[in-house]
């Protein structure tokens, strides 16, 4: 009997490989793309309301008076979690916020506009859970952290002359070399940040799975208990439920955190006789999310959770945040973030340009990538419009407009052409998001950080149409473009 695997199981296996070998570099390019973005979603958040009043100097009592009175206003759900955030340097705007909606405050102490940010939270939940439920979409996510791990360690091993050929670059040459070329500069040049962005990406969902984990082998499935000996234990109170002393917590900050920014302030257990206020403090110059102090619901001090001093470990859980997103070190450290994520895209999309091109053949594969890579920035414009004009956002929006870019590419059977029509498309479809905006918040959207965004988007725009109309003097280059 012949046990030697026939042709037709070999080809059906390489067959499966390409489409997982595609699937995995489309999922790394839309988690690459989104966080790129992500990495300002506090400028998004603003741009989206752009009418919200801003202002940095606050008055505690003014917060107070107003929070306390939209837990008794008998209009409001008052839910377990009940917060208050305070202007930062990214989002200069004190907000109310339950666990359900929320509303900006005026300097005077008055509630005023809901706050609204689906766009964004459309773009963020793509970039943590690629739009899947979120305890699911974080592991495979945080999968893809460790595969990109693996590629940059796994990139360096495998090319002997990496360094030496660190600024080579052939632009008249095959598409294979220039795509290559491409690839492993930006490889070595960035991969530090590529290393460092795929260590914390991991570290999130897999966090998870080792504290689920280590809850059921060691602690009886107590998870509440691993996760207080991380984040610090809650208080053990009996309060007659009342007022929310705020204020007297928060003018306690510059005897208890001298020096620091309070950013932000969380009640727990509203409505309880447990409940109790929590506030988050920035230390400078530490990459720590915050020190929290906790207090009673009478703004009695209790203790810290000791991110700022505790054990290494702790520490270094609580910059993971701060260290992936880049939001420390003000506006220069998220603009070289944003290079370096677009270097990291870049290199995810060349990735497989190399190996579609080591193929020597085309076929659906080559349509569908070009569809999904040029109708990724489409299908990301199109909720803004529809966010504006008529106040819908949906995630569904999103992929069924990447799949009608992937079908069109597919219609095509034309990669360049394919390019050039989705480029131009997503270029008019960007014109429009800017008409639309503009007609809809008028003064606001030509003042400020909106007018910047609104700027930096026309300039893409023109760039996609420049782009797919000039003559390169290198063919190759001009499709790889």
């Amino acid at each position: 009997m012949n046990m030697k695997p026939s042709n037709k199981f070999f080809s059906q296996s390489l067959n499966a490989h390409s489409w997982l070998g595609l699937m995995v570099g489309a999922l790394m390019y839309l988690v690459c793309l989104s966080g790129t973005l992500a990495v300002y979603f506090e400028e998004f958040e603003r741009w989206e309301q752009p009418s919200a009043q801003e202002y940095v100097n606050y008055d505690i009592d003014k917060i107070d008076a107003a929070f306390n009175n939209l837990l008794s206003n008998g209009t409001t759900e008052v839910t377990p979690h009940m917060y208050v955030t305070l202007p930062t340097e990214g989002n200069p705007r004190v907000a109310l916020v339950t666990e359900n909606e929320g509303w900006f405050l005026n300097q005077d102490g008055n509630i005023a506009s809901s706050t609204a940010h689906p766009w964004t939270s459309l773009l963020t939940d793509l970039h943590l859970y690629l739009h899947l439920p979120e305890a699911w979409g974080m592991i495979l996510v945080s999968a893809i952290g460790a595969i990109l791990m693996t590629l940059v360690i796994s990139g360096f091993a495998s090319h002997r002359t990496l360094f030496k050929d660190a600024f080579k670059f052939r632009v008249r040459g095959s598409k294979q070399l220039e795509q290559t070329d491409i690839h492993n500069r930006l490889s070595v040049w960035g991969a530090p940040f590529h290393l460092m962005i795929g260590l914390t990406g991991a570290f999130f969902g897999f966090a998870m799975v080792v504290v689920y984990l280590y809850a059921a082998v060691y602690k009886n499935n107590d998870i509440e208990h691993v996760t207080q000996s991380v984040f610090g234990e809650e208080p053990s109170l009996s309060q007659d439920v009342g007022e929310i002393n705020l204020a007297k917590a928060f003018k306690q900050m510059p005897q208890l955190a001298p020096n620091t920014t309070p950013i932000l302030a969380i009640v727990h257990d509203t409505g309880t006789p447990g409940q109790f206020i929590e506030i988050f403090s920035q230390h400078p110059n530490r990459l720590i999310y915050s020190e929290n102090y906790v207090f009673d619901a009478n703004g009695n001090f209790l203790h810290t959770k000791s991110f700022s001093d505790g054990e290494i470990g702790k520490q270094i859980i609580y910059s993971m945040y701060r260290l992936h997103f880049g939001h420390y070190g003000g506006w220069w450290t998220k603009v070289i973030y944003f290079l370096l994520g677009l270097a990291i895209t870049i290199v995810s999309v060349s990735g497989i340009n190399i190996w579609l091109a080591k193929r020597k053949y085309k076929d659906l594969i080559n349509d569908l990538w070009a569809g999904f890579v040029w109708g990724t920035p489409i299908a990301l414009i199109v909720p803004a419009i529809t966010r504006f004009s008529f106040n819908f956002v949906s995630n569904y929006w999103f992929w069924f407009c990447l799949i009608l870019s992937c079908a069109y590419a597919c219609k095509l059977q034309n990669e360049g052409q394919a390019r050039i029509h989705l480029t131009r498309i997503f270029a008019a479809m960007t014109l429009v998001l800017i008409i639309v905006y503009t007609a809809k918040f008028g003064y606001h959207a030509l003042t400020g950080l909106p007018l910047v965004i609104n700027g930096l988007l026309l300039t893409t725009a023109l760039i996609g149409l420049f782009t797919t109309s000039m003559k390169f003097k290198s063919p190759v280059l001009a499709e790889a473009l």
